[in-house]
């Protein structure tokens, strides 16, 4: 059984802990251990900081989790005025390797022109 969630809260930094807390609750729900709940949460804080640095005109932080028996698909992305090219460079980054260390499969994605991020955590079997 799938179900999504779907939040926007204002695209600062000092509104991510509701986006990360959203995530963390459900994980919980599915019964991941403390430590893949954290690395959900960091999972999520630096997706969601990295995306606030590509676009300033940016009005809204958007997350979407779809939950699954023992995984969780998490999209994050930013609006403002559609990005005129993909961010180049992001596989290089830190944030890229904390992504790849935290979460079972982190891509890039265009949602209608603007950038995300989407990461997949499975439950450890």
């Amino acid at each position: 059984m799938s179900n999504e969630i779907r939040l926007s809260v204002p695209a600062r930094a000092d509104f991510v802990h509701v986006l990360r807390s959203v995530a963390a609750s459900v994980a919980a729900g599915l019964d991941f251990s403390f430590d893949d709940i954290e690395d959900l949460r960091l999972a999520v804080d630096e997706a969601c900081a990295y995306l606030l640095t590509l676009q300033e005109d940016s009005r809204s932080l958007s997350l979407t989790i779809e939950s699954e028996e023992g995984s969780i698909d998490v999209l994050a992305w930013v609006d403002g005025q559609p990005a005129k090219t993909k961010p180049t460079g992001l596989q290089a980054t830190v944030v890229w390797h904390l992504l790849g260390a935290l979460t079972n499969e982190a891509r890039f994605e265009d949602t209608d022109g603007h950038p995300g991020i989407r990461f997949l955590k499975h439950v450890p079997a």
